[in-house]
Protein backbone atom coordinates (compact mmCIF):
# COMPACT_ATOMS: atom_id res chain seq x y z
CA UNK A 1 0.00 0.00 0.00
CA UNK A 2 1.48 3.55 -1.16
CA UNK A 3 2.31 5.70 1.76
CA UNK A 4 -0.61 8.66 1.63
CA UNK A 5 0.90 11.56 1.01
CA UNK A 6 4.20 9.87 -0.34
CA UNK A 7 4.70 9.04 -4.16
CA UNK A 8 7.94 6.38 -3.16
CA UNK A 9 6.64 4.98 0.31
CA UNK A 10 4.81 1.60 -0.04
CA UNK A 11 3.84 -0.65 3.46
CA UNK A 12 3.92 -4.35 2.63
CA UNK A 13 1.76 -5.64 5.10
CA UNK A 14 2.70 -9.68 5.87
CA UNK A 15 1.21 -12.20 8.28
CA UNK A 16 3.88 -14.25 10.05
CA UNK A 17 3.38 -17.48 11.74
CA UNK A 18 1.15 -15.75 13.85
CA UNK A 19 1.38 -12.11 13.91
CA UNK A 20 0.80 -8.91 11.44
CA UNK A 21 4.06 -6.79 10.50
CA UNK A 22 4.84 -4.60 8.01
CA UNK A 23 7.76 -3.41 6.07
CA UNK A 24 8.36 -0.14 4.11
CA UNK A 25 10.12 0.18 0.89
CA UNK A 26 11.88 3.06 -0.27
CA UNK A 27 11.41 3.50 -4.47
CA UNK A 28 14.22 6.13 -4.43
CA UNK A 29 17.18 3.86 -2.74
CA UNK A 30 19.35 0.91 -4.99
CA UNK A 31 19.34 3.11 -8.44
CA UNK A 32 15.08 3.67 -8.49
CA UNK A 33 14.56 -0.24 -7.76
CA UNK A 34 13.74 0.08 -4.22
CA UNK A 35 15.34 -1.02 -1.01
CA UNK A 36 13.37 -1.88 2.08
CA UNK A 37 14.06 0.58 5.13
CA UNK A 38 12.15 -0.81 8.27
CA UNK A 39 11.80 -4.81 7.94
CA UNK A 40 8.87 -7.27 10.00
CA UNK A 41 8.17 -4.20 12.12
CA UNK A 42 5.24 -5.75 14.58
CA UNK A 43 2.09 -4.67 14.13
CA UNK A 44 -0.50 -7.01 15.54
CA UNK A 45 0.69 -10.06 18.05
CA UNK A 46 -1.73 -12.57 17.16
CA UNK A 47 -3.10 -12.94 13.01
CA UNK A 48 -4.86 -15.64 10.84
CA UNK A 49 -3.44 -15.21 7.01
CA UNK A 50 -6.72 -13.26 6.53
CA UNK A 51 -5.66 -9.57 5.45
CA UNK A 52 -6.87 -6.27 3.27
CA UNK A 53 -6.65 -2.69 2.91
CA UNK A 54 -9.42 -0.62 2.28
CA UNK A 55 -9.56 3.47 1.38
CA UNK A 56 -10.80 5.05 3.51
CA UNK A 57 -13.93 8.20 2.70
CA UNK A 58 -11.23 11.04 2.31
CA UNK A 59 -9.44 8.97 -0.44
CA UNK A 60 -6.20 9.52 0.91
CA UNK A 61 -5.80 6.94 3.82
CA UNK A 62 -6.29 3.48 4.24
CA UNK A 63 -8.06 1.15 6.64
CA UNK A 64 -5.40 -2.00 7.24
CA UNK A 65 -7.70 -5.25 7.83
CA UNK A 66 -6.58 -8.34 9.81
CA UNK A 67 -8.27 -11.43 12.30
CA UNK A 68 -6.45 -12.88 15.25
CA UNK A 69 -6.21 -15.96 15.77
CA UNK A 70 -8.36 -18.28 18.56
CA UNK A 71 -10.83 -15.37 18.87
CA UNK A 72 -13.86 -13.77 16.61
CA UNK A 73 -12.02 -10.48 16.74
CA UNK A 74 -10.77 -8.32 13.48
CA UNK A 75 -8.36 -5.19 13.72
CA UNK A 76 -8.26 -2.58 11.85
CA UNK A 77 -5.58 0.12 12.24
CA UNK A 78 -5.22 3.60 10.43
CA UNK A 79 -2.76 3.69 7.96
CA UNK A 80 -2.11 8.04 7.45
CA UNK A 81 0.44 10.15 6.44
CA UNK A 82 1.86 9.75 9.88
CA UNK A 83 2.31 6.18 9.67
CA UNK A 84 0.71 3.19 11.11
CA UNK A 85 -1.96 4.14 14.00
CA UNK A 86 -0.86 2.66 17.58
CA UNK A 87 -3.94 1.07 18.82
CA UNK A 88 -6.50 -0.99 16.31
CA UNK A 89 -10.49 -0.87 16.09
CA UNK A 90 -11.22 -4.28 17.75
CA UNK A 91 -14.48 -5.81 16.65
CA UNK A 92 -15.68 -8.78 17.61
CA UNK A 93 -18.25 -10.58 15.58
CA UNK A 94 -18.80 -13.73 13.34
CA UNK A 95 -17.57 -16.95 14.42
CA UNK A 96 -14.11 -17.72 16.32
CA UNK A 97 -11.14 -18.56 14.48
CA UNK A 98 -9.32 -21.06 16.07
CA UNK A 99 -6.04 -22.70 15.20
CA UNK A 100 -5.58 -25.87 13.02
CA UNK A 101 -6.52 -24.44 9.58
CA UNK A 102 -9.29 -21.63 10.90
CA UNK A 103 -6.97 -19.40 10.08
CA UNK A 104 -7.03 -20.04 6.27
CA UNK A 105 -8.44 -17.90 3.75
CA UNK A 106 -9.30 -14.92 1.99
CA UNK A 107 -11.13 -11.32 3.39
CA UNK A 108 -12.02 -8.55 0.75
CA UNK A 109 -14.03 -5.40 1.09
CA UNK A 110 -16.88 -4.73 -1.48
CA UNK A 111 -16.53 -1.90 -4.18
CA UNK A 112 -18.27 0.99 -2.15
CA UNK A 113 -15.97 -0.28 0.83
CA UNK A 114 -19.46 -1.01 3.46
CA UNK A 115 -19.19 -5.21 3.28
CA UNK A 116 -16.18 -7.79 4.12
CA UNK A 117 -16.45 -11.21 2.92
CA UNK A 118 -13.86 -13.83 4.35
CA UNK A 119 -13.87 -17.58 4.03
CA UNK A 120 -12.91 -19.92 6.56
CA UNK A 121 -10.95 -22.87 5.01
CA UNK A 122 -12.01 -25.91 7.88
CA UNK A 123 -15.16 -24.30 8.74
CA UNK A 124 -16.19 -24.96 5.20
CA UNK A 125 -17.84 -21.71 5.43
CA UNK A 126 -18.32 -17.94 4.32
CA UNK A 127 -18.82 -15.06 6.68
CA UNK A 128 -20.32 -11.19 5.23
CA UNK A 129 -20.36 -8.03 7.87
CA UNK A 130 -21.18 -5.00 7.53
CA UNK A 131 -17.50 -2.34 7.32
CA UNK A 132 -18.46 1.07 8.82
CA UNK A 133 -15.37 3.13 6.63
CA UNK A 134 -15.66 6.18 8.70
CA UNK A 135 -14.81 4.48 12.18
CA UNK A 136 -13.40 0.83 11.49
CA UNK A 137 -16.25 -1.03 13.29
CA UNK A 138 -17.43 -4.66 11.97
CA UNK A 139 -20.70 -5.76 12.51
CA UNK A 140 -23.25 -7.83 11.48
CA UNK A 141 -22.23 -11.14 11.01
CA UNK A 142 -24.32 -13.14 8.15
CA UNK A 143 -22.61 -16.45 8.29
CA UNK A 144 -23.43 -19.25 5.59
CA UNK A 145 -23.72 -22.71 6.58
CA UNK A 146 -20.50 -25.21 6.86
CA UNK A 147 -21.44 -26.66 3.63
CA UNK A 148 -18.96 -25.26 1.46
CA UNK A 149 -15.76 -27.58 1.65
CA UNK A 150 -12.50 -26.00 1.89
CA UNK A 151 -13.07 -22.42 1.37
CA UNK A 152 -10.78 -19.73 0.38
CA UNK A 153 -11.04 -17.19 -1.91
CA UNK A 154 -13.96 -14.52 -1.75
CA UNK A 155 -14.12 -11.27 -4.39
CA UNK A 156 -16.84 -9.31 -5.15
CA UNK A 157 -17.89 -8.27 -9.03
CA UNK A 158 -16.92 -4.48 -9.40
CA UNK A 159 -20.24 -3.03 -8.73
CA UNK A 160 -20.58 -5.04 -5.72
CA UNK A 161 -23.77 -6.86 -6.90
CA UNK A 162 -22.35 -10.35 -5.93
CA UNK A 163 -19.84 -12.02 -3.88
CA UNK A 164 -17.97 -14.93 -5.35
CA UNK A 165 -16.79 -17.52 -2.92
CA UNK A 166 -14.42 -20.33 -4.25
CA UNK A 167 -12.74 -23.60 -2.44
CA UNK A 168 -12.36 -27.24 -2.49
CA UNK A 169 -9.38 -29.61 -2.56
CA UNK A 170 -9.23 -32.22 -5.40
CA UNK A 171 -12.44 -30.54 -6.84
CA UNK A 172 -12.65 -26.93 -7.20
CA UNK A 173 -16.04 -25.06 -6.63
CA UNK A 174 -17.49 -21.49 -7.30
CA UNK A 175 -20.76 -19.56 -6.24
CA UNK A 176 -22.35 -16.35 -7.34
CA UNK A 177 -24.17 -14.69 -3.84
CA UNK A 178 -26.61 -11.61 -4.85
CA UNK A 179 -26.02 -8.98 -2.68
CA UNK A 180 -28.93 -7.28 -3.71
CA UNK A 181 -31.40 -9.86 -1.90
CA UNK A 182 -33.33 -8.01 0.92
CA UNK A 183 -32.20 -10.06 3.70
CA UNK A 184 -29.37 -12.26 5.26
CA UNK A 185 -31.46 -15.61 4.95
CA UNK A 186 -32.44 -14.43 0.82
CA UNK A 187 -28.62 -14.08 0.46
CA UNK A 188 -27.47 -17.34 2.02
Amino acid sequence: VQKPGSTNLFYIFTTGSTTFDYSIVDMTLSGGNGDVTSKNVLMHPSSTERSTAVRKPNGIDFWIIGHEIGNNTFFVYELTNSGVSAVPVLSSVGLMQITGGDEIGYVKANPDRTKLAMAVRYDNLFEIFDFDNATGIISNAITFPATYPYSYGVEFSPDGSRLYMSGGLSAAYLYKVDMTAPNPAAII
